[in-house]
């Protein structure tokens, strides 16, 4: 990660709303950036937080995003999740 002083907040700011079946990544995800801001030299942030007053909107309201691609309970864990995390892990890994 090139600026976890940075992303910490965003992930403290995520533990709230994360689904049941993503609370033990994101758990060690935290701990994984907490460690790793500890050790950052970085002083000046790649980008700025994110907005203090931003609120997601509710399940009601779809006009941010795409529309579903599946259909699957809220709170279950998405179809595309796994190649999405494959994906991920790879980019984290350059």
């Amino acid at each position: 990660m090139k600026d976890p002083k940075t992303a910490i907040r965003d992930y403290e700011t995520a533990r709230e709303a994360a689904p049941d079946w993503l609370r033990e990544r994101h758990k060690s995800d935290l701990a994984t950036c907490a460690a790793d801001a500890d050790r950052s030299r970085k002083r000046k942030p790649s980008v700025e937080p994110a907005p203090p007053s931003w609120v997601s909107p509710g399940l009601e309201d779809r006009s941010f995003v795409s529309p579903p691609t599946e259909r699957h309970e809220p709170g279950s864990i998405p179809g595309v999740w796994s190649e999405l995390l494959e994906t991920l892990d790879e980019t984290s890994e350059r």
